[in-house]
């Protein structure tokens, strides 16, 4: 029976990355490199075209999420080629209205953010991280239909809707049969 998680996979060790060798193992890249290290394998160096790379116009966030690339090394290569940082998030020219009117999912998709990019957004203009429910507006709603059908529609927790009908001593739905 193998030690670690990884000997199954010894022959890829060193002649793939880290990060292959760790997604079929069921790892993280560091077991992997702790694994090659300790038995004297050097890395897997890949050989980066950096003329294909879209520096510039991606952010190096999303650079070296995609290529696996360190941030240092990107904007080393921007900077020798005298290029500049691509442009910063939509989420930064987003009103205030646009980021916290709306559920954070639907801002991601919108903006073609992911999800915690509008969380960090949002904490950082000192909002609230997930969109808020105006129950004043909202509780007319409460026991005409389940509380996961108006927990979808509000786009928040069903447990939300359960706990605001409970204040309000409203029973739950329930379906209506003819008699």
């Amino acid at each position: 029976m193998p030690h670690s998680k990884v000997e199954p996979f010894k022959d890829l060790v060193g002649t793939v990355p880290d990060s292959v060798v760790a997604k079929k193992a069921g790892v993280t890249r560091a077991a992997v490199a702790f694994y090659r290290k300790t038995r004297g394998i050097p890395a897997h160096k890949q050989p980066i075209d950096w003329n294909i790379i879209p520096l510039g116009k991606v952010t190096d966030i999303r650079i070296a999420a995609e290529y696996g690339v360190s941030l240092q090394a990107i904007g080393f290569q921007r900077r020798q080629r005298g290029i500049p940082r691509a442009p910063k998030s939509p989420l930064v020219k987003m009103t205030d209205k646009d980021l916290f009117d709306q559920h954070y999912l639907e801002v991601a998709r919108k903006t073609g953010s992911h999800w915690s990019a509008v969380h960090a957004e949002r904490r950082r203009r000192r909002g609230p991280a997930y969109h808020r429910v105006n129950w004043s507006q909202q509780a007319v709603f409460l026991g005409t239909m389940t509380d996961s059908t108006l927990a979808r529609k509000l786009g928040i927790s069903t447990a939300a809707v359960c706990w605001q009908r409970k204040q309000r001593g409203i029973l739950a739905y329930t379906k209506r049969t003819k008699s």
